[in-house]
């Protein structure tokens, strides 16, 4: 993900810096730099990238798929998730994993 990517996915998605910072659990500073082009570490750029895809930006890699043929952001689909969801921190209890319906109930 470059920095112009970064930005773009982040006006996107209508997230804020701290918004996005909070998703990725990286320093709002970490993100500010970046998006400024002053770089950051790899595990940083990794969960950012990580953050914004699945919030349902889509990268796009230069030579893919694109009239174009350069980099950009589009989003993969529209948003139906809260914004104040972060999926990895949903807790699914193991009681109610096993599926406890008789055959053909439906649900």
């Amino acid at each position: 993900m470059t920095p112009q990517q970064c930005r773009a996915a982040r006006a996107l998605l209508d997230f804020s810096h701290d918004d996005l910072a909070l998703r990725a659990r990286v320093d709002v500073s970490v993100l500010q730099s970046f998006e400024a082009g002053s770089g950051a570490p790899d595990d940083s750029v990794d969960a950012l990238r990580t953050a914004v895809e699945e919030a349902g930006a889509m990268l796009i890699t230069s030579g893919s798929n694109s009239p174009a043929g350069g980099e950009g952001v589009r989003l993969a689909k529209p948003s139906e998730r809260s914004v104040d969801t972060i999926v990895s921190e949903v807790v699914q209890y193991p009681e109610f994993m096993e599926n406890d319906a008789p055959p053909g109930a439906g649900g």
